[in-house]
């Protein structure tokens, strides 16, 4: 079974068990999958680091570079953004009006997906805002679309990147040592040690058991998670000192596949359940 199977498969266990996510789900394992797809396409060259460079980032515990220093490889993201915007008008009623606007817009010369790429690794969203406001379409959905076909290229890079690191490297920090984002999940492996998933270029790394995942507080007063009875796959953890949240995944009692991009999109009821209660989360598309 191919890894794209694989992930509709598991879509749909989760679907039986959440019936009110069999859109979202629909949607976006079939976005993942075209992502998984595109990456086979992607050429990028890797990313060099002067080696005193690297060397001083490594020392302080820094990370190997800034967001905006990802390449993408363009051919392979316009082909991919056009291809979620086609899913969108099939398996997303919300997005479809704005997919077909972004469609055309593109292909007319609206939409300069280019300048779009750099604002997003820059962060500057005011670009985008402007773009959108200029083809009449949700600034939030294109910010996503475009997001979403770029990731398998950011990706790619930071897979490369990730060789740099040494083994076990981050098992204090809250960040991303590739890139230096915020996690927007974490798990709990089958021995129970924890890692955190970046929101930005979805490295993966393992950080210490105890402690806030982001301001790396100790203070057990200050902190805790809540969970359901009916899902106990899934905890959120939340600090006092920082006020941020993170959703954990508790693989010891997963019984299906993990695809970490589903997992995000299925618990979108945590998220509103944290952010009731005051606290904020690092979240960006999958």
């Amino acid at each position: 079974m191919n890894v794209s199977t694989q992930m509709i498969t598991t879509a749909d266990i989760i679907k039986q068990a959440r019936p009110a996510y069999a859109a979202i789900l629909d949607f976006y394992s079939r976005v993942i999958a075209a992502q998984e797809k595109n990456r086979e396409r992607i050429s990028i060259p890797p990313i060099q680091i002067d080696p005193d460079l690297l060397s001083v980032r490594k020392k302080n515990e820094m990370p190997l570079i800034d967001p905006s220093e990802f390449r993408i490889d363009r051919d392979a993201a316009v082909a991919l953004f056009i291809e979620i915007c086609n899913l969108a008008e099939d398996w997303a009623p919300h997005l479809a009006e704005d997919a077909a606007v972004m469609k055309t817009a593109l292909q007319d010369g609206r939409i300069d997906l280019d300048a779009l790429f750099s604002a997003l690794l820059d962060s500057r969203f005011e670009p985008l805002e402007e773009m959108a406001r200029a083809v009449c379409v949700s600034a939030e959905h294109l910010s996503m679309i475009t997001y979403l076909s770029m990731a398998p290229g950011i990706e790619t890079a930071a897979q490369q990147l990730s060789g740099h690191l040494e083994p076990q490297s981050g098992l204090k920090n809250g960040y991303c040592p590739v890139c230096g984002n915020a996690p927007n999940m974490g798990f709990l492996d089958d021995t129970g040690s924890r890692h955190l998933i970046c929101c930005f270029c979805y490295h993966t790394w393992q950080v210490q058991r105890m402690g806030c995942a982001f301001c790396g507080n100790l203070d057990m007063e200050n902190q805790g998670y809540f969970f359901s009875e009916q899902e106990r796959e899934y905890r959120v953890s939340w600090c006092d000192h920082c006020h941020n949240y993170i959703k954990v995944v508790d693989l010891r009692h997963l019984s299906r596949d993990f695809f970490p991009k589903l997992e995000m999109a299925a618990t979108l009821h945590l998220d509103m359940q944290a952010k009731e209660k005051g606290y904020k989360g690092h979240v960006l598309p999958t």
